[in-house]
């Protein structure tokens, strides 16, 4: 016999679909993911500006009223709108209790009364001319002089009749201002000490007064003056000539 014959050849297989042609939708790439838009921060930066500004009384306001607004728009730097909004409304505090306690008028009354103060302490009606005075001028002021067209310091010849003569010139030391107080006294203790040089007699046994011109606070402070000026005069009215040797 010969071999068996083959087996049947089995059937084959359903045949797979068809592979259809790529493109560019058979594989979707990634999509991009969309980027958020960036909270704006124009606000939050000019609420904090005019918050430092807030010394202008209208910068105050504003910092509050666009701080205020950067928060309800959701803006970046929320901190420096906040910032802008406290630094405001401290400054319009800060001015209406300065307005309500009637401060204002406190330093105008108080510079008047100051001025006043200068006027009538033997400083003289113009410190700066008097300190550009040397020893043997001769001087008419208006917090001594009759004249009442006077209207400040005027170093006159000394034959004419005038109000006093200088006849001591020092400087205080330097440093710190040490009070009204203290150069007042160190003033007039280096007048006396000096007038009987000049006068002939002490200042306690003459007939003569002395008038001085001494630095205050805010000359001392922003001048650097430390010049004292000592000036003789006759109480009882302006004199002729130098007093010098008067011995009286």
């Amino acid at each position: 016999m010969g071999p068996p014959p083959p087996p049947p050849t089995q059937p084959a297989g359903p045949a797979g679909y068809p592979q259809q042609p790529g493109d560019a939708y058979s594989t979707p790439g990634p999509y991009a993911v969309p980027t958020a838009a960036r909270p704006k921060s124009g606000l939050s930066v000019t609420s904090f500006v005019l918050g430092l500004l807030g010394c202008i009384p209208v910068a105050s306001i504003a910092a509050i009223v666009v701080g205020v607004l950067a928060l309800t728009r959701k803006q970046a730097m929320r901190g420096l709108a906040i910032a802008g909004i406290v630094l405001g409304a401290l400054w319009t505090v800060g001015f209406i209790a300065f307005f309500a306690t009637g401060t204002p008028a406190k330093i105008v009354d108080a510079i008047e009364e100051a001025a006043q103060e200068i006027e009538t302490s033997g400083q003289g009606g113009d410190h700066t001319a008097a300190l550009g005075s040397e020893v043997g001028d001769c001087i008419n002021d208006p917090a001594l002089s009759p004249d009442d067209a006077l209207e400040g310091t005027e170093v006159v010849d000394c034959a004419a009749s005038h109000d006093m003569e200088v006849y001591h010139v020092f400087s205080l030391p330097d440093g710190a201002y040490p009070g009204d107080d203290q150069v007042t006294i160190a003033a007039e203790g280096g007048c006396i000490e000096a007038f009987e040089d000049f006068i002939g007699v002490s200042y306690e046994k003459s007939e003569f007064d002395i008038y001085l011109y001494y630095p205050i606070q805010a000359t001392w402070t922003f001048a650097d003056d430390r010049g004292v000026t000592c000036a003789v005069f006759d109480p009882s009215g302006r004199t002729t000539g130098t007093l010098e040797g008067a011995n009286r």
